[in-house]
């Protein structure tokens, strides 16, 4: 029996931030796709996009490995999320002083928002990660 956050369980939690994680992240492609600027478009801007594109199908990527990991009992996988996860979690973290200074706060207002959304899916991801490990090191040593 795992532990229990809010409503449910670390495993339902890790598998349930899997999937929105996943399905915001294929949404994103295909309106980037969709907007993607023609050939008449400045080279920087269309070079801006693909690498959004681009960094949307590794999230997309990382998502799935999330919800395979949770499945399939992967601790690999949910602790290969988590790198990815901080380093975007310090990605924005660092974006909020930038957008202060500029006058941006709307912006700082939703960088620590999704900062704050990812900390807590770290932490969740995390807790069913040491499940896993117990559970797997559990069936190895029966007693």
């Amino acid at each position: 029996m795992g532990r229990k956050i809010g409503c449910c369980g670390a495993k339902v939690w890790t598998r349930v931030i899997g999937a929105l994680n996943g399905a915001a992240q294929f949404i994103h492609i295909v309106f980037d796709i969709m907007r993607f600027p023609d050939e008449s478009m400045d080279k920087g801007l269309r070079l801006m996009s693909l690498a959004i594109i681009t960094c949307n199908l590794i999230g997309l990527g990382f998502s799935t490995l999330l919800f395979k990991g949770s499945v399939d009992k992967k601790p690999e996988y949910l602790h290969a999320w988590m790198i990815v996860a901080t380093v975007t979690f310090a990605f924005f973290s660092l974006l909020v002083p930038g957008t202060l200074i500029i006058g941006e706060w709307v912006f700082s207002i939703a960088f620590v928002f999704s900062a704050a959304i990812i900390a807590f899916c770290v932490w969740v991801v995390s807790v069913h990660k040491e499940e896993l490990v117990a559970g797997l090191k559990s069936d190895l040593n029966p007693i």
